[in-house]
This record gives structure tokens, C-alpha cells and sequence, in this order.
């Protein structure tokens, strides 16, 4: 098992083509996620995701 987080994100990294059409729940839940690969892949998704996917909550843009 050693080594599969980091195979895993480098898929990830790999698909950067696809990143922007990675559904708005999908990264939510990956963001939100328990476990730090799902975090750390939510992270490397949300980089090339607009501004507008997740407003500000305090009020500025």
C-alpha cells in the first residue's frame, strides 16, 4: 500500500485537462472529505476551479 496515495494524485495531476469539469458536489465532498487523499485531491481540483464555485461567505468577492 505504500506509494498508492501518492500513484493516486498523480492521476490525478495527470487528468488536469479534466479538472474544470469535475462536478461542484464531487469537490465539496472531496474538500470536505475524512480522508487526506481525498483532501489532498479535492485541493489539487478546487486550483482550477473559478473564483464563483465557492462565493466568499464574508461578504466580498
Amino acid at each position: 500500500m505504500e506509494g498508492y496515495s501518492d500513484a493516486l494524485l498523480a492521476i490525478v495531476q495527470a487528468l488536469v485537462g479534466m479538472h474544470r469539469t469535475v462536478d461542484v458536489d464531487v469537490l465539496w465532498r472531496l474538500l470536505t472529505a475524512r480522508s487526506k487523499l481525498a483532501e489532498r485531491a479535492g485541493a489539487l481540483l478546487l486550483d482550477a476551479q473559478p473564483d464563483s464555485v465557492f462565493p466568499s461567505s464574508n461578504g466580498r468577492s
